[in-house]
Parts: C-alpha cells; structure tokens; sequence
C-alpha cells in the first residue's frame, strides 16, 4: 500500500470511529424521588429512553406520578381533582403521554398528556378501572375495569372504553400491554382448562377482535400471565407456572421459557430481541433485574452493568426491570439504594455498534502496525 492510499485509508476510518457512537455509552443513575417522598419507581420509558416515567411516594404501591428527563430531572405531574394517590404504568413513545390509575373520588384509568394534563377515562359499568398500557402515539389506552371481577378495556382517543370479553369460561380479565400501533393488546384471565379454573394469558387482535390463549409452559400447575408485548406486537412475554415456581416466557409462534430461573418477564424491545424482568438467582431476599437476548440468555442486570469499569453500582441492590426502550439500550426499574428504595435507568451499548468500532480500531491499528515496519 502506498503512503497516499494508506493515508486514504486512515481518513476513512477516522471518520467511521467518529460516526460510530462511543461503545462506552453503558451507564446507570438513580432518578431521585419528589422532594419529602422516600421511594420512586420508574415503570415505562419512551421509545429512544429519554422520558420515563414512573411514581413518587412513601411506597411504590401509590403516590405521584413523575415524567424525569435527562436535562430536567424528577418532575411531579399532580394528582387529579379528588384523588388520594396513582400509581403510573406506561408512556408513550414519544414521551407525552403517560397512563395509570387514579384512586380517590372517582377512582378511574387516567391519561395525562403534556399540552392537556390528566383526563379521565372513566369506566366500564361502575366501579374502579386502571391503565396498564399505552400505544405509540398515545392514542390507545388498555387496562382493566372492575366491578364485581374485572373485564379487560380497550380505550381510544376520539372514541370510549370497549370491553376485550373473556376467555372461554372465563369472568375475569386484565389487558396489560398494547402493541405501537395499537393493534394488538395482552393480558391474562381466567379460563377452563384441563385442570380446571386457572389463569390464563392472551393476545388480542383487532383484526378478528378475539381473545388468543398463548398456553402454558410444562411443569407445575395451568397458569400464565402476559405482561408486556414488543412494539411491533409479534412477541409477549410474561410468566408460567413450573416446577420451580414460575418461569419468564417469551411467546412468538408459541410459548418458551427462558430459562431455569423463577422469574418474570415484563417488557420486550421494539422487535423482541431484548427482554427484561426479575428473577431469583439466589443471592438475596429479593428478585433481582434481569435481561435476557438469545445470545445470552437470562444474565443479571447487575452484573452485566458491573462488568463495564466506567459504571458504579456502590450501594445498590436493583429489584425489578419494567420497562426497555424500543430501541433495545435503555433499561428502568426500581431497587434498593441505601435505605431508600428508589428509581433508576440503565443504559447498555448498542451490540452492532460496539462490534463496527472494534473492526475500526483493528483496522487503523494494523494500518499503523504495518507502517511502522515499513520505517525499520
């Protein structure tokens, strides 16, 4: 190679380390909590996590929903009108929407947008109701109504609250997550099976407007739980008991564990490569996060993290992941720090990335490796 094409050469791959995003994008830090709260937990993050939003309260079973973004911290967003507490669930892609559930006087789902703030979804025959999940664009909202048991709803913008019905035999169903496009909805309800009444996940289509029973894994009693669906609605993940309690499952085409953990998956990236939850892997009181690719399998998000030198996990004990970004590098949860129980983020290279800037680096050095012979 001559000196003008080496140097060629050299320009090129300068230029590909700097398009490249730094692989020592891995990171993690706690959100806080509101100011007087003693505990916080983030549930949702937008699709490329930069918003999150979570609750800020005395315990992580109500309290005041926040929307935390990177340049403007924990924010509170309020109660509405006659409300004691709410619990957050979900966020919308884009970051402005943000759903849950009320509960106070009325007790009712809620949407709170950022031009508009909270509106009530109201119910579907009296009762309390709850939002559990939350379309792309914010228009569709899911969760579940409940009376005398609990009916899965399907709420849309323009439109009101439509029951998803019931599995066969069944009297009880909560619908826990919605596709982008908000086209297809999961949950979990009661059934009739072989061993009789138990619950049972599903996937809902608006194509045919049906309730789908996803199955259950082998091993232990009938049951399955669907908590969360990827973005493009293909993959659902969620929980089956088995012989060791209950394992994380992942639902394409059919149902599979993930592994020998007791553990449940919550969450899914945007095509279902990446997946997130809690299990028990033994070393503590507590589940602990996980994430999961099929290159993998289930790894500790502890340890994943602890492996990069630039991350600091001094003091923290992390409890369930509950939400991943679509773009598959942004993790949130709640956990342990100190004493406080509180909301953190995580962020994890892009693998594909990661790769291209190694082969770059590899390049350039044997480049300059093969001229420095040449100067001998």
């Amino acid at each position: 190679m001559d000196r003008g094409s080496g140097s060629l050469v050299a320009l090129q791959l300068a230029w590909l380390l700097l398009a490249v995003p730094d692989v020592r994008a891995q990171s993690f830090v706690g959100l806080g909590t509101l100011e007087g709260d003693t505990a916080s937990g983030a549930f949702g993050v937008s699709a490329d996590g930069s918003v999150v939003a979570g609750i800020s309260g005395a315990g992580l079973t109500g309290g005041q929903p926040f929307r935390w973004t990177q340049p403007g911290g924990i924010q509170g967003l309020g109660l509405m009108s006659g409300a004691l507490f709410a619990t957050c669930r979900a966020i919308s892609a884009d970051g402005s929407t943000i759903v849950g559930g009320m509960v106070g006087s009325p007790s009712q789902a809620y949407r709170w947008t950022e031009p508009g703030g909270f509106g009530g979804l109201g119910t579907l025959a009296g009762g309390d109701s709850q939002a559990f999940g939350v379309s792309a664009d914010g228009s569709v909202v899911v969760g579940i109504s409940t009376f005398v048991a609990g009916e899965a709803f399907r709420w849309t913008a323009g439109g009101d609250m439509q029951p998803l019905s019931f599995l066969p035999g069944g009297a009880f169903s909560t619908a826990q997550a919605v596709s982008a496009d908000g086209q297809f909805v999961v949950g979990y309800g009661t059934s009739i099976n072989t061993t009789g009444h138990a619950d049972e996940a599903f996937r809902w289509s608006a194509s045919d407007g049906m309730l789908h029973s996803l199955g259950d894994l082998a091993g232990g009693a009938f049951n399955s739980r669907a908590f969360g669906v990827s973005p493009d609605g293909l993959v659902a993940v969620g929980e089956s008991d088995s012989d060791r309690g209950f394992d994380a499952f992942r639902f394409t085409d059919s149902i599979q564990s993930l592994g020998d953990y007791n553990a449940t998956a919550h969450a899914a990236s945007g095509d279902g490569s990446r997946i997130v939850g809690e299990a028990d892997f033994g070393l503590g009181p507590t589940d602990e996060a996980f994430i999961w690719d099929a290159d993998h399998g289930v790894r500790r998000l502890a340890s994943v993290l602890s492996d990069d030198p630039h991350v600091d996990l001094t003091g923290w004990s992390l409890g369930p992941a509950r939400a991943i970004s679509a773009d598959g590098d942004t993790i949130v949860g709640s956990g342990t720090h100190g004493t406080q129980t509180e909301a953190w983020l995580a962020r994890l290279p892009e693998p594909d990335a990661a790769r291209l800037q190694g082969a770059a680096l590899a390049a350039l050095f044997a480049l300059r490796t093969g001229r420095a012979r040449r100067r001998r």
